[in-house]
Order: structure tokens, then sequence, then C-alpha cells
């Protein structure tokens, strides 16, 4: 599969605003909030990791000066 058809499932992050590589950093950043706090179960991580970075990039869409990374950590 390929990385453009990745970007085309359903319900796949998709923000409109910001760079992957600032998503990503994103990403990691609550990835690794949620391993601190013990949350090991991968499909749990993922499935909250998703829910945090779309309310995040909802934010970003608002006002795209904001910080993607700061913007997941407030809403983790």
């Amino acid at each position: 599969m390929s990385t453009d058809q990745i970007l085309d499932l359903p319900g796949a992050f998709q923000p409109k605003t910001g760079t992957p590589e600032a998503w990503n950093g994103a990403y990691v950043r609550v990835e690794d909030y949620l391993r601190a706090h013990r949350v090991h179960n991968r499909l749990h991580q993922i499935r909250l990791i998703q829910t945090v970075l779309e309310r995040a990039a909802e934010r970003h869409a608002a006002n795209p000066a904001l910080d993607p990374t700061i913007l997941a950590a407030e809403e983790i």
C-alpha cells in the first residue's frame, strides 16, 4: 500500500494546516505522554492519539500560527 493510499483511507488523519513534520512531532509527544502514563495498549493509544490530533488540528486550522505540538499537548 502506497503512502497516497494510506492517506486516502476513511478516518485517516488529514490536517488542513501545518506540515507533516509538525504533526509527526505532535504525534510523538502525545505517544510519549501516554506511555509515561502507562497506556501500553497499542490500539487504545492509536485511538486516543487520533482523537487528540484531530482536536488539535481543528484548533490549528482556526489559528495556523500556533504550534501543533503545543496544541496536542494541551488537548492531551
